[in-house]
């Protein structure tokens, strides 16, 4: 079974995913929209029991978090370049979403 918890912000705490690792949990994964991985975010990372996090690119990671093998960065590019052709072909949005 899938468990979304929104994480609102800060560091991600070992105590927090300490609960969602213990049971009968196989992996925990991340995902997160706009990542701002600062301080000793890539260190809470490495001492955490998640298998990755997947980020996006709108924020530049820091250079600790940039060489931490867990975390995997994807472009959201695409998308916002599918989103103003729409907009500028005045035709709907909505199918990004689908």
């Amino acid at each position: 079974m899938r468990t979304r918890r929104p994480h609102r912000s800060g560091a991600l705490g070992a105590s927090g995913w300490s609960s969602l690792a213990g049971g009968h949990t196989r992996s925990v994964r991340a995902v997160v929209t706009h990542d701002l991985l600062t301080g000793d975010a890539a260190a809470l990372l490495r001492a955490s029991p998640l298998v990755d996090v997947t980020v996006t690119d709108t924020v530049p990671l820091p250079p600790p978090a940039a060489t931490e093998p867990r975390i995997r960065q994807i472009s959201v590019a695409p998308l916002f370049a599918a989103a103003i052709s729409s907009i500028v072909d005045e035709t709907s949005i909505s199918r990004l979403f689908e």
